[in-house]
């Protein structure tokens, strides 16, 4: 299954939602939306700087990529998100690349 990587920025709501939980649910949410993708969350970080959250996570396809992104930006907890086939994943000829995440 391919692996993409995705880097979130919190809105202002988000982050008001973020100091209420401690960040628990919000893990729990995208573990949740993944998983409605027939998806895994491999890996979920917490970065300083431009993006706030880093996830690395395996979907089925490009289209349940797309799909996480738009849910994830129709909260309105998030901005700027950017999906894309991570280091490992298979390409687009169906062979892996790199290392694996």
């Amino acid at each position: 299954m391919p692996k993409f990587l995705f880097e979130t920025t919190y809105t202002p709501e988000g982050v008001r939602a973020l100091q209420k939980d401690k960040g628990s649910a919000r893990k729990q949410a995208v573990e949740k939306l993944v998983a409605s993708l027939d998806g895994k969350l491999e890996a979920f970080y917490y970065a300083m700087g431009e993006r706030d959250v880093v996830t690395i996570v395996d979907l089925p396809n490009a289209e349940s990529a797309a799909a996480m992104s738009f849910a994830g930006m129709g909260t309105g907890m998030v901005r700027g998100r950017a999906a894309r086939p991570s280091v490992g994943s298979p390409s687009s000829t169906g062979r892996r690349t790199g290392s694996s995440c």
